[in-house]
């Protein structure tokens, strides 16, 4: 594999994405990048979770856990770790169910005492999981990013969107609460979920077909994952049937009395009005750029494959296009099966190829293209990226790769099997680059990089971009201005306490100057204290950096006051107990004040 190739896929890998993100990606786009990320992001603590509780099923169970993700991943709620606990955990039991092995009670050749910590093997911690599901998730879920999944106390309480001190409060609770279940079950446990399982390649690899869809998946799987789902809606279904019993039973026959004697008329379903071009969102240019950039790895890997040779249109024996270069790409993105239903030496609307346009691979769909086609091409013609003749080489990009455009997600939409591309003359007019959003479009750049072009570039500009061998450098502003991604309604309440402890935190430190300033004047007549200058405030560009730098000065004019105060205090120790007894008025008036500002729980 080449060095380029290498980087390109850790580049891929390094994606810092949140797991809510990557969730609401492939619910809303079937995004594949995002569904596989998430995968290989969990798959080690399922994989334990699902050997720890089946073990002859583990494979099976593994597999379903990740299905279900696939085909439930609009009903996740909560953290995506705590929802694949368990689910995980359903399908084990499952599973060991099927297969006939009954470890309930350990059985009765099971030693008495065990001493989980002590056992090496994986299913030897099947107790630890089971008494943790039955933990509420305000204990279950510290729990489990902390000791399960690695994460720090500081990070499980940014995912958690709760205080760190109230997170390790909990993790410390909730293993007691463990260890107390577990001691009273006969075990002697020292809380551990076991040492870290690698999972096995080939699983890993079939497991990822089966939840994007390329593969089948087994009757035993779709029973498994179909089952776990089922036994987490009966957990909810009783206890939404207790509370409506309940609620029934206070509200007497108020139920039967409201119910409408007959059902109204169906109302006619509205007609959706035509959608009308708009600037692209956060999560418009991240699908955009994903998708672009998974086209120019796969032009990478086709180039390894084939003698550094960039792919080209399918030709017939007369030279003329067949397939596009799109179809070509198909092996190098995991789309072998779609690729081998192609009749290479036919056309694309041949009777054969025709009825294949309606599977059109998510790399190469684009908003408002419409069924079957695509705004993914490449410029071709002798100065271009694309060769017709296809004998473009990576050495041919004299002015490199970071340089030069390698495909767009922007044009009039073709069929995307059919051989259809962006012209590129120097001495014509260019070609009409139109996208799907008003304010730009992506451009996948040849070395893996995607850029976002804003509507109405010079002309010029575009010619240097799309030109490989002009030598002309790349202007840096061609992008429209950058967007944000909105905020969560999770990150919304962390704003939120951060907002109010900035409050504090900045009466706090005005306190505190004013405290140094009385001391400063109090002590002047003692002669100069020799203090060290302030440290100066820097820009503050986000809000969590505003609260550490309010915070950092406020220990600053804290070590200040507290040097003053030691000086004061042998030379006028009236006056120093006069200066701090007004610092803490004004302390716990601020802090009165806060206090009444709190939202009542």
């Amino acid at each position: 594999m080449s060095e380029r190739l290498i980087h390109l896929l850790r580049a891929r890998s390094a994606d810092g994405a949140a797991d809510a993100e990557l969730l609401a990606r492939w619910a809303d786009r079937r995004d594949e990048a995002a569904f596989e990320l998430l995968v290989r992001r969990h798959a080690e603590p399922v994989w334990r979770t699902c050997r720890a509780v089946a073990d002859e099923g583990a494979e099976d169970a593994f597999q379903a856990t990740f299905l279900a993700l696939a085909r439930r991943a609009g009903a996740v709620r909560g953290t995506v770790p705590g929802w694949l606990h368990r689910v995980a955990r359903h399908a084990a039991l499952k599973a060991r169910r099927a297969a006939g092995v009954s470890r309930s009670g350990w059985g009765a050749d099971q030693p008495d005492q065990l001493t989980l910590a002590a056992r090496q093997q994986p299913d030897d911690f099947a107790p630890l999981h089971e008494e943790l599901a039955r933990l509420p998730d305000a204990y279950r879920l510290p729990i489990l990013l902390c000791h399960l999944h690695g994460r720090t106390q500081a990070e499980a309480a940014k995912e958690l969107a709760l205080p760190l001190g109230t997170v390790a409060t909990r993790v410390r609770r909730g293993c007691d609460k463990l260890k107390v279940a577990l001691t009273r079950r006969g075990f002697e446990p020292a809380l551990s979920f076991g040492p870290p399982l690698v999972v096995p390649t080939s699983l890993l690899s079939a497991t990822l077909g089966i939840g994007l869809g390329a593969t089948a998946a087994p009757l035993a799987v779709h029973t498994l994952a179909k089952g776990a789902v089922s036994a987490m809606s009966r957990t909810k279904l009783k206890l939404f049937t207790l509370a409506a019993l309940v609620g029934t039973a206070v509200g007497g026959g108020a139920l039967v009395a409201r119910h409408p004697a007959a059902d109204p008329p169906a109302k006619p379903a509205p007609v959706a009005a035509k959608e009308e071009a708009k600037p692209a969102d956060y999560f418009d240019r991240k699908a955009s750029a994903e998708r672009l950039k998974q086209v120019i790895l796969a032009v990478h890997m086709s180039a390894d494959a084939h003698g550094s040779v960039l792919p080209a249109d399918i030709v017939g024996r007369d030279g003329k296009p067949l397939l596009s270069w799109r179809v070509m790409l198909l092996p190098h993105l995991e789309q072998e099966l779609l690729y081998g239903m192609f009749k290479l030496d036919e056309p694309w609307d041949s009777p054969t190829n025709r009825p294949l346009l309606k599977y059109v691979p998510s790399f190469y769909r684009t908003p408002g293209a419409g069924p079957g086609l695509t705004r993914v091409k490449m410029f071709r013609r002798p100065h271009a990226a694309l060769d017709p003749a296809g004998r473009r080489k990576f050495d041919d990009f004299r002015d490199g790769t970071s340089n030069t455009i390698g495909a767009v997600d922007a044009g009039t939409a073709v069929e995307w099997t059919k051989p259809g591309d962006l012209d590129y003359a120097r001495d014509k007019p260019l070609p009409d680059l139109t996208g799907p959003f008003t304010d730009g479009y992506a451009a996948g750049m040849m070395d893996g990089s995607v850029r976002w072009l804003r509507a109405g570039l010079p002309e010029k500009t575009l010619r240097i971009l799309i030109d490989r061998d002009d030598s002309m450098v790349v202007p840096d502003d061609i992008g429209p201005p950058a967007v944000k991604r909105p905020l969560t309604d999770r990150e919304k309440k962390q704003a939120a306490q951060w907002l109010r402890l900035l409050e504090i935190a900045r009466g706090r430190a005005e306190i505190s100057a004013a405290e140094r300033a009385a001391l400063v004047a109090a002590t002047a007549k003692y002669g100069p204290v020799g203090l060290p200058p302030l440290p100066a405030a820097d820009d503050l560009y986000a809000l969590e950096r505003q609260l550490n730098e309010m915070n950092r000065l406020d220990r600053a004019e804290g070590e200040v006051a507290a040097r003053l105060l030691e000086v004061l205090k042998k030379n006028d120790p009236k006056a120093a107990e006069a200066i701090r007894a007004e610092y803490m008025k004004k302390f716990n008036d601020l802090y009165d004040a806060w206090q009444k500002k709190q939202p009542k729980k």
